[in-house]
């Protein structure tokens, strides 16, 4: 079975954001063709499925955590061990491996493996000027005139 762009579409924004969707309504979307009036007052009556119920901590599609919200979680995790100066912390921030592994070829793939984490912070020097004044250089002249007494 495949689904329509749309289904798709609404789909994923229910996943990202499950609390903001209302829960869909108690009327059946299909009408039963053999029902008799007895038979659908007690269908009211029955007990509606998890997405119907008003309340949403029942429901457990609505507190499962989906990608963003797990990684955003670990990296915090991340951040406070390494805050703490926990042995942990210190594994991940030099880039080795955290839970025990021996460290002869897995501290290689670790450091290969971990260096997603450092992606987000930028180490890059600045290139040396060729031919160009340096910034005291170009601001030696500003700073006689503005200090002059």
């Amino acid at each position: 079975m495949s689904l329509t762009e749309a289904q798709i579409t609404d789909l994923s924004a229910y996943l990202s954001s499950p609390g903001l969707i209302p829960g869909r309504s108690a009327n059946p979307t299909r009408a039963e063709i053999d029902a008799e009036p007895v038979a659908a007052s007690a269908a009211d009556q029955a007990i509606p499925p998890p997405s119907q119920r008003a309340q949403a901590s029942s429901d457990p599609l609505r507190s499962i955590k989906i990608e963003g919200d797990l990684r955003r979680d670990m990296l915090a995790n991340i951040a406070h061990h390494r805050a703490i100066g926990t042995y942990r912390g210190r594994r991940h921030a030099n880039g080795f491996p955290v839970r025990g592994q021996r460290t002869q070829r897995n501290a290689l793939t670790a450091r290969r493996l971990n260096r997603l984490e450092r992606r987000q912070i930028s180490t890059a020097t600045a290139p040396e000027p060729s031919g160009e004044h340096t910034l005291c250089e170009m601001l030696a002249p500003l700073a006689h005139a503005r200090f002059k007494q």
